[in-house]
Formats: C-alpha cells, structure tokens, sequence
C-alpha cells in the first residue's frame, strides 16, 4: 500500500508545481501587456525573452519606432539586444 501512497503525493505535488508554473505566466504576460502599454520598452522586452515570446520581442521592437519614444530608450534597447545577443552566444 505504501508505493500507491507515494505514487499519489508525488502526482499532487506535480498537479500543484505545475498550477503554480501556469498562474505565473499568466501574470508574467499580464505584466507585459501593462509595461509595453506604459512605454517601457527594456522592461517589455526582459519579460518577452523570459516568456520566450517571439512575437512580444517583435512587437516591443515596433513600439520603439514610434514618435513618442526618446532616443535615448531606443538606444538602450539597441543595447539590451546586443547584450542578449552576445550572452546567448557565449552560454551555447
């Protein structure tokens, strides 16, 4: 009987992991959305990469083309990808 036992805790601690893997992305992307809706940028795309989500890093690149975004931002953008860039390169 003890094998079932721990057969069902080890089921329950991983049905409870992963609830918790799962509400924590779906904050994660909720706090994307509210800073690439605030206008800042390095943060949106820090939370893109740790999502790995494409499209977010697409859309937070677009978003530094707008009218409303210093250069200074822009540059520090440019800078965070290069940064990633070169770290990604020397882990792998």
């Amino acid at each position: 009987m003890e094998p079932v036992r721990n057969r069902i805790d080890v089921k329950g601690n991983v049905k409870y992991y992963l609830c918790r893997y799962y509400y924590c992305l779906r904050v994660c992307r909720y706090l994307l959305q509210v800073v690439t809706e605030a206008g800042c940028l390095e943060w949106a795309l820090v939370l893109a990469v740790l999502l790995r989500d494409a499209m977010a890093v697409v859309r937070t690149a677009a978003a530094a083309r707008a009218p409303t975004q210093s250069y200074a931002a822009v540059l520090r953008l440019l800078n965070i990808i290069n940064t990633l860039a070169a770290w990604s390169s020397t882990q792998w």
